[in-house]
């Protein structure tokens, strides 16, 4: 994986000069247009930005039918900070979690988990499973 990592530092200009792969775990690959929008850049008082992040936050929370009870607070990171920020925030001292256990994310919760202090029971499935 590092190999890959500083190939494309070394030809950086080369790669993002085409349509470059990402090489990290996940559906990270965007398409043209996705690419395209990220090419406007919004500062964090920007009027824009900050209506855009108010609708976003208001839709989660209506997602989740929680809009006149809760808050939601957007978090920058992987997908392992935003679960270990979760993980952190949302389960108290007497909370106890079940982690799926099929795989690298299931270990990395359980892993945050013991971190943390926090009680958890694994149901441990094979990676190959389905449902």
């Amino acid at each position: 994986m590092f190999k890959h990592a500083l190939v494309l530092l070394t030809f950086s200009s080369t790669i993002f000069a085409q349509d470059a792969k990402l090489f990290t775990p996940g559906p990270l690959t965007t398409s043209a247009s996705v690419k395209q929008a990220m090419q406007t850049d919004l500062g964090s008082r920007d009027t824009q930005f900050l209506q855009l992040n108010s609708e976003v936050m208001e839709s989660i929370a209506q997602l989740g039918n929680v809009s006149n009870t809760h808050s939601t607070v957007p978090v920058q990171g992987s997908g392992t900070f935003a679960v270990e920020a979760m993980l952190g925030s949302l389960l108290g001292p007497d909370h106890k979690i079940l982690l799926l256990m099929n795989g690298a994310y299931g270990r990395r919760m359980q892993e945050i988990c013991k971190r943390l202090g926090k009680q958890y029971e694994v149901l441990q499935i094979s990676e190959e499973s389905t449902f």
